[in-house]
């Protein structure tokens, strides 16, 4: 028994129920049988990604390819599961456009073809069985390997392609006998990787990519096996480092990564008429390195690895529009992975430099918070919850290993704590459910404290501020003993409902009468669209009227659905 077993225990007794062989031996299967495979398999992705992302030190020591492939088959998933159409056909076709847009890193591009060449199998089939999944495997393999300028064996590529021949030698069974057969082919050929590529022998580790592959078939078989399979973490085929630790990787190897210059990766979509895909190719090989270019006429995506994106982004710009542009330095991230796992063999935290990470919607609300020190926004907010996959998507491109996220809305709190658990970065969430919190705790963030130091004083300053928010009522209530008609306009503040009426300016008094106390020395106003700059300034003079002991001060935040939010501290 092989320990991709270990998925669920033992495969005779996980096959015994009646729902598995209903799911496994079906003659035919439809979209919806398509999408819920992959949903298993991203379900299982997710629960391996730190694993994926410990065996990444090809192409490049960044430790992020269990992100990246977790990242693109999301997109993939969460696509195919937004369609109300059974047709296999559909799904698959439209499975592959989200590729295209989602495939992100080396490995993510690749899978994404995985997908293109599912799609032209099932073009004319609304439904499916093992002999077309056993074409469309082997599809994904000529896919893969063309989109590639310099393919080498020993990656995902190699997983890919022993894939698709183990599919068409148990195309005859069922689809769960042969998800069985090519899941153990996937495993043996991850298993072969480090005999057929130094870098992997070096380090003493599968190749990432192609067992971030094996994790998705398995999450695949996972469905087809039906109730009661669990995902859980799988450990990779010898995962023994040089010292007997699983993942570990020698200093030597680290002392010849250290020498190595990489440069920059380079990724964007172009859009126009007429495309070359191969003549694109060609030219990328001749630019860069690790050149991955996928699409049709229309759209195209680019990944390649060159020591200045410059040129790469310009050549985009010549053939036609380019969006999505992701340019990441290597280097940094080999250094950052590089003191990681140094001192992680020494026991000890890496000291580096902190970047901040804040969700907030609101160009005013956005440039506060880029002023006061973070390094990314990520809109979002009240009717915008950002996805766990968006979360993970701005953390993982943040500049350093450390990072600190300031969700500010408490709907945000949980897939923010995911984030946690599946990036690739030292993450950590400072629990702010409101933007005053959120600016309160930024503004203790300094540059010259320590990760751990930063994250400790930010948390403690989120009590230190009361937070008040003036909008529109959406229903007829009383609470608190204040009545409250639809489209009323109301006062709340830390989300208790304090105050109602007709004008958001008066409205605006009563929510920092209630809220500020003898010790409050500031209180700062932040008028949303819904307000004009001559009734945010009347408002706020009506403020310092009322309040000459506190300072008042006023910021356009440019928030939706918000006339004001006010901070009290």
């Amino acid at each position: 028994m092989s320990n991709k077993d270990n998925i669920t225990g033992s495969r005779t007794t996980t096959r015994q129920g009646g729902d598995s062989a209903s799911i496994g031996s079906k003659p035919a299967y439809d979209g919806q049988d398509l999408a819920g495979m992959f949903a298993a398999a991203l379900a299982l992705m997710e629960r391996n990604v730190g694993v994926i992302n410990r065996l990444n030190v090809f192409p490049v020591p960044d430790g992020d390819t269990g992100v990246n492939m977790y990242l693109t088959l999301n997109d993939i998933v969460v696509r195919a599961e937004s369609l109300n159409d059974p047709s296999a056909r559909t799904v698959s076709r439209e499975m592959a456009a989200a590729g295209l847009l989602a495939g992100r890193g080396n490995s993510g591009v690749i899978l994404s073809q995985f997908f293109q060449g599912i799609a032209e199998c099932l073009a004319g089939a609304p439904t499916f069985g093992p002999p077309e999944m056993a074409a469309a495997f082997t599809r994904a393999t000529v896919r893969s390997y063309s989109a590639i300028g310099h393919p080498r064996e020993g990656t995902i590529l190699t997983v890919i392609r022993s894939v698709g021949e183990e599919a068409q030698a148990a195309s005859s069974k069922t689809m769960l006998e042969m998800l069985d057969a090519v899941c153990d082919a996937a495993y043996d050929a991850v298993a072969r990787t480090p005999s057929m590529l130094d870098v992997l022998r070096q380090a003493g580790l599968v190749d990432a990519g192609g067992y971030g592959l094996y994790v998705m078939l398995e999450g695949m078989r996972h469905h087809l096996m039906g109730a009661g399979a669990v995902p859980r973490v799988l450990p990779p085929p010898n995962p023994d480092g040089p010292d007997g630790t699983p993942g570990a990787i020698s200093e030597e190897f680290l002392d010849e990564i250290d020498a190595e210059e990489y440069g920059f990766c380079t990724q964007f979509l172009v859009q126009g008429a007429g495309l070359d895909v191969g003549a694109i190719k060609a030219t990328l090989n001749e630019m860069g390195e690790s050149s991955v270019v996928i699409g049709d006429a229309q759209v195209v995506r680019v990944h390649v690895h060159a020591p200045n994106p410059d040129p790469i982004v310009a050549y985009g710009q010549g053939l036609g529009d380019v969006s999505h542009v992701n340019v990441q330095d290597m280097d940094e991230q080999r250094r950052e992975y590089s003191r990681q796992r140094r001192a992680e063999a020494d026991g000890q935290a890496a000291v580096a430099p902190v970047s901040v990470v804040a969700i907030v919607r609101g160009e005013g609300l956005e440039a506060v918070f880029m002023e006061s020190g973070t390094s990314a926004v990520l809109p979002g907010g009240d009717a915008m919850n950002p996805s766990v996959g968006q979360i993970l998507a701005a953390v993982e491109d943040a500049p350093t290993a450390d990072v600190i996220l300031l969700p500010n809305n408490a709907n945000i709190l949980a897939a923010a704590n995911q984030a946690i658990e599946l990036s690739s970065k030292n993450l950590a969430v400072v629990p702010s459910a409101t933007i005053p919190q959120g600016i309160a705790a930024l503004l203790e963030f300094s540059v010259d404290r320590g990760f751990a130091s930063n994250v400790s004083q930010m948390k403690e300053r989120l009590s230190d501020v009361r937070t008040g928010e003036v909008c529109r009522a959406t229903r007829s209530v009383e609470l608190a003993g204040v009545a409250v008609e639809e489209d009323q306009i109301i006062g709340l503040v830390d989300g208790s409902l304090v105050a109602s009426g007709g004008d958001p300016g008066k409205v605006l008094v009563d929510i920092v009468t209630e809220g500020v106390s003898d010790e409050t020395e500031i209180v700062t106003v932040f008028w949303g669209e819904l307000v004009t700059k001559t009734e945010a300034e009347s408002a706020v003079r009506d403020l310092v009227a009322r309040f000459i002991d506190i300072e008042v001060e006023a910021i356009q935040g440019g928030q939706p659905y918000y006339h004001y939010l006010v901070s009290m501290e």
